[in-house]
Protein backbone atom coordinates (compact mmCIF):
# COMPACT_ATOMS: atom_id res chain seq x y z
CA UNK A 1 0.00 0.00 0.00
CA UNK A 2 1.55 3.29 -1.10
CA UNK A 3 0.97 6.42 0.91
CA UNK A 4 0.47 9.46 -1.26
CA UNK A 5 0.40 13.08 -0.14
CA UNK A 6 0.68 12.09 3.55
CA UNK A 7 -2.92 10.80 3.74
CA UNK A 8 -3.44 10.34 7.50
CA UNK A 9 -6.05 7.62 7.08
CA UNK A 10 -3.68 5.51 4.94
CA UNK A 11 -0.81 6.13 7.35
CA UNK A 12 -2.95 4.96 10.28
CA UNK A 13 -4.14 1.93 8.29
CA UNK A 14 -0.55 0.99 7.48
CA UNK A 15 0.53 1.36 11.11
CA UNK A 16 -2.43 -0.72 12.30
CA UNK A 17 -1.57 -3.48 9.81
CA UNK A 18 2.06 -3.40 10.99
CA UNK A 19 0.97 -3.76 14.62
CA UNK A 20 -1.25 -6.75 13.76
CA UNK A 21 1.52 -8.40 11.74
CA UNK A 22 4.01 -7.86 14.54
CA UNK A 23 1.63 -9.27 17.15
CA UNK A 24 0.92 -12.31 14.98
CA UNK A 25 4.64 -12.96 14.55
CA UNK A 26 5.44 -12.47 18.24
CA UNK A 27 2.47 -14.36 19.70
CA UNK A 28 1.81 -17.14 17.18
CA UNK A 29 4.44 -17.79 14.52
CA UNK A 30 7.67 -17.46 16.53
CA UNK A 31 6.51 -19.61 19.49
CA UNK A 32 5.23 -22.27 17.06
CA UNK A 33 8.50 -22.25 15.13
CA UNK A 34 10.69 -22.58 18.20
CA UNK A 35 8.36 -25.20 19.72
CA UNK A 36 8.72 -27.35 16.62
CA UNK A 37 12.49 -26.95 16.71
CA UNK A 38 12.58 -27.58 20.45
CA UNK A 39 11.01 -31.01 20.06
CA UNK A 40 14.22 -32.29 18.45
CA UNK A 41 16.69 -30.61 20.83
CA UNK A 42 18.92 -32.92 22.80
CA UNK A 43 21.25 -30.88 25.02
CA UNK A 44 23.44 -33.88 25.84
CA UNK A 45 24.12 -34.34 22.13
CA UNK A 46 24.86 -30.64 21.64
CA UNK A 47 27.03 -29.96 24.68
CA UNK A 48 29.57 -32.78 24.65
CA UNK A 49 33.35 -32.74 24.37
CA UNK A 50 33.51 -33.90 20.75
CA UNK A 51 30.70 -31.92 19.11
CA UNK A 52 30.81 -28.55 20.89
CA UNK A 53 34.39 -27.46 20.00
CA UNK A 54 33.86 -28.31 16.33
CA UNK A 55 30.48 -26.58 16.32
CA UNK A 56 31.88 -23.43 17.92
CA UNK A 57 34.67 -23.36 15.32
CA UNK A 58 32.05 -23.65 12.56
CA UNK A 59 29.96 -20.89 14.18
CA UNK A 60 32.97 -18.60 14.48
CA UNK A 61 34.05 -19.18 10.88
CA UNK A 62 30.56 -18.79 9.42
CA UNK A 63 29.79 -15.72 11.54
CA UNK A 64 33.11 -14.15 10.57
CA UNK A 65 32.40 -14.78 6.89
CA UNK A 66 28.87 -13.41 7.30
CA UNK A 67 30.11 -10.26 9.03
CA UNK A 68 32.82 -9.76 6.38
CA UNK A 69 30.29 -10.04 3.55
CA UNK A 70 27.91 -7.65 5.29
CA UNK A 71 30.75 -5.17 5.82
CA UNK A 72 31.83 -5.45 2.17
CA UNK A 73 28.26 -4.92 0.96
CA UNK A 74 28.27 -1.61 2.85
CA UNK A 75 31.68 -0.59 1.50
CA UNK A 76 30.53 2.42 -0.53
CA UNK A 77 27.66 3.39 1.78
CA UNK A 78 27.76 6.77 3.55
CA UNK A 79 28.07 5.12 7.00
CA UNK A 80 31.28 5.36 9.00
CA UNK A 81 33.14 2.23 10.10
CA UNK A 82 31.48 2.16 13.53
CA UNK A 83 28.02 2.21 12.03
CA UNK A 84 28.99 -0.53 9.59
CA UNK A 85 30.19 -2.71 12.48
CA UNK A 86 26.89 -2.17 14.31
CA UNK A 87 25.02 -3.37 11.21
CA UNK A 88 27.32 -6.43 11.01
CA UNK A 89 26.68 -7.24 14.66
CA UNK A 90 22.93 -6.82 14.24
CA UNK A 91 22.80 -9.22 11.32
CA UNK A 92 24.60 -11.97 13.25
CA UNK A 93 21.36 -12.67 15.11
CA UNK A 94 19.31 -13.37 12.01
CA UNK A 95 18.98 -17.06 12.81
CA UNK A 96 15.28 -17.72 12.40
CA UNK A 97 15.89 -19.28 8.98
CA UNK A 98 18.61 -21.53 10.38
CA UNK A 99 16.30 -22.64 13.19
CA UNK A 100 13.52 -23.42 10.72
CA UNK A 101 15.71 -25.21 8.18
CA UNK A 102 17.69 -27.22 10.72
CA UNK A 103 15.07 -29.96 11.31
CA UNK A 104 14.15 -30.30 7.61
CA UNK A 105 17.10 -32.56 6.74
CA UNK A 106 16.47 -34.71 9.82
CA UNK A 107 12.79 -35.12 8.95
CA UNK A 108 13.69 -36.08 5.38
CA UNK A 109 16.19 -38.72 6.53
CA UNK A 110 13.77 -40.14 9.13
CA UNK A 111 11.15 -40.51 6.40
CA UNK A 112 13.63 -42.37 4.20
CA UNK A 113 14.57 -44.67 7.09
CA UNK A 114 10.87 -45.41 7.66
CA UNK A 115 10.42 -46.30 3.97
CA UNK A 116 13.66 -48.11 3.18
CA UNK A 117 14.71 -49.42 6.56
CA UNK A 118 17.84 -48.66 8.53
CA UNK A 119 21.01 -48.91 6.43
CA UNK A 120 24.52 -47.74 7.35
CA UNK A 121 24.30 -45.02 4.71
CA UNK A 122 21.00 -43.70 6.09
CA UNK A 123 22.30 -43.85 9.67
CA UNK A 124 25.28 -41.71 8.61
CA UNK A 125 22.91 -39.29 6.89
CA UNK A 126 20.79 -39.18 10.05
CA UNK A 127 23.86 -38.33 12.16
CA UNK A 128 24.83 -35.59 9.69
CA UNK A 129 21.27 -34.20 9.72
CA UNK A 130 21.30 -34.16 13.53
CA UNK A 131 24.59 -32.26 13.42
CA UNK A 132 23.11 -29.68 11.03
CA UNK A 133 20.12 -29.20 13.32
CA UNK A 134 22.30 -28.97 16.43
CA UNK A 135 24.56 -26.35 14.83
CA UNK A 136 21.46 -24.35 13.81
CA UNK A 137 20.27 -24.45 17.41
CA UNK A 138 23.70 -23.43 18.71
CA UNK A 139 23.71 -20.55 16.25
CA UNK A 140 20.46 -19.29 17.70
CA UNK A 141 21.67 -19.80 21.29
CA UNK A 142 24.94 -17.92 20.79
CA UNK A 143 24.38 -15.37 18.03
CA UNK A 144 20.96 -13.98 18.94
CA UNK A 145 22.21 -12.65 22.31
CA UNK A 146 25.37 -11.28 20.69
CA UNK A 147 23.29 -9.39 18.13
CA UNK A 148 20.90 -8.11 20.78
CA UNK A 149 23.77 -6.89 22.95
CA UNK A 150 25.43 -5.24 19.96
CA UNK A 151 22.27 -3.33 19.09
CA UNK A 152 21.25 -2.37 22.62
CA UNK A 153 24.62 -1.68 24.23
CA UNK A 154 26.85 -0.44 21.41
CA UNK A 155 24.19 1.04 19.12
CA UNK A 156 23.32 4.08 21.24
CA UNK A 157 26.98 5.13 21.40
CA UNK A 158 27.30 5.39 17.62
CA UNK A 159 25.78 8.71 16.55
CA UNK A 160 23.23 8.52 13.71
CA UNK A 161 24.19 9.95 10.36
CA UNK A 162 22.42 12.96 8.93
CA UNK A 163 19.74 12.17 6.36
CA UNK A 164 20.86 13.34 2.96
CA UNK A 165 18.06 13.92 0.47
CA UNK A 166 19.06 13.54 -3.15
CA UNK A 167 17.01 15.27 -5.79
CA UNK A 168 17.36 12.29 -8.13
CA UNK A 169 15.80 9.80 -5.69
CA UNK A 170 12.24 8.69 -6.47
CA UNK A 171 9.77 10.00 -3.92
CA UNK A 172 8.58 6.51 -2.96
CA UNK A 173 12.08 5.68 -1.66
CA UNK A 174 12.09 8.55 0.81
CA UNK A 175 10.31 8.97 4.13
CA UNK A 176 7.29 11.32 4.09
CA UNK A 177 9.31 13.95 6.01
CA UNK A 178 11.66 14.30 3.03
CA UNK A 179 8.92 14.79 0.42
CA UNK A 180 8.65 18.52 1.11
CA UNK A 181 12.38 18.89 0.48
CA UNK A 182 12.00 17.30 -2.94
CA UNK A 183 9.11 19.47 -3.99
CA UNK A 184 10.64 22.62 -2.58
CA UNK A 185 7.77 23.16 -0.16
CA UNK A 186 8.55 24.20 3.39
Amino acid sequence: MWIKDGDKELVEHKLNFGRKLSATWDLVVMPALFSMVGINVNLKRIFNSTFTPKAIAILAASSGARALVIYLIQWRSPYNWKQKLIVCGGYLGKATAQAAIGPVALTFVKARIAQEGSTPELLTLKQNAENVMDIAILYVLFMAPIAALTMTKAGPYVPPRDIVVRRSAPSWLLPPSAWNTLTGAA
